[in-house]
């Protein structure tokens, strides 16, 4: 579908935003958050986890509230997989431009 392995190549008129995106965005239980932060092994160092403690915080979802994350967005590709991405600004460093993460999961 697209010849690209990064999901900001694909054009944003393709791209469902905010709430749009709710039909698509597959469910994703907190012990699946928790795994993937705390969990999941480092990709610098494979034999570490991550050990993101601070992002199951009551903080995180203060910081949606807050305006910190902006212009989520999803595609549902034919593959069954799903991307998501959007801005972050970093709280700890105002006058940097946000942060564009992204992800993928299965439907």
């Amino acid at each position: 579908m697209f010849n690209s392995d990064c999901p900001y190549c694909i054009p944003n008129s393709l791209w469902k935003h905010g709430l749009d995106c709710c039909p698509i965005v597959p469910k994703i239980a907190p012990s699946d958050i928790f795994i993937y932060l705390v969990e999941t092994k480092s990709y610098q160092n494979h034999l570490e986890a991550l050990g993101a403690y601070k992002g199951l915080s009551s903080e995180s979802k203060k910081a949606v509230k807050d305006g910190w994350v902006q212009e989520f967005m999803a595609i549902a590709l034919p593959s069954r997989v799903v991307l998501m991405k959007a801005k972050v600004s970093p709280s700890q460093a105002i006058s940097e431009g946000p942060h564009k993460p992204w992800a993928s999961a299965y439907r």
